[in-house]
């Protein structure tokens, strides 16, 4: 069973909010991310008859942050051609931590009763988290 069950901490508060209104708050909730400054988040949100997305993407990162890892930059050189899933671990430990908290800053606002194995979807909304910098990286 691929059963999820979980509801995020804000849900609650915000379960009669539309997709827009959430991904403002969470807008909001990203120009607060801690400690260091350079970090740059576009949020969408868009309505279809299935349901709603959010789609979040880091656009930008501290200066000297370690973007890929060098085992996977060793490897797309040797392998120019190759499908990513042979690769190695793509990101550093600091943005695989960037991408893990932008999802418990948006999962706050979700709730999730899927149950993949018997095809029944049920969340607030789907989303999308991706790191396209600015600079071409990544």
């Amino acid at each position: 069973m691929s059963q999820r069950n979980f509801e995020g901490s804000k849900y609650q508060e915000t379960r009669s909010l539309g997709v827009r209104e959430i991904a403002a708050l969470i807008r909001k909730d990203l120009k607060k991310y801690p400690t260091k400054d350079g970090y740059k988040f576009s949020v969408r949100s868009a309505v279809f008859s299935g349901g709603a997305s959010i789609y979040v993407t880091i656009r930008s990162v501290p200066e000297g942050m370690a973007i890929e890892t060098i085992p996977f930059q060793e490897w797309k050189k040797e392998n120019p051609h190759a499908a990513y899933i042979s690769a190695p671990e793509r990101y550093s430990d600091e943005i695989r931590v960037l991408m893990s908290s932008v999802t418990d800053i948006v999962n706050a606002y979700n709730f999730d009763n899927s149950d993949s194995s018997s095809d029944y979807y049920h969340s607030n909304f789907f989303q999308t988290i991706c790191l396209r910098l600015d600079d071409g990286g990544a």
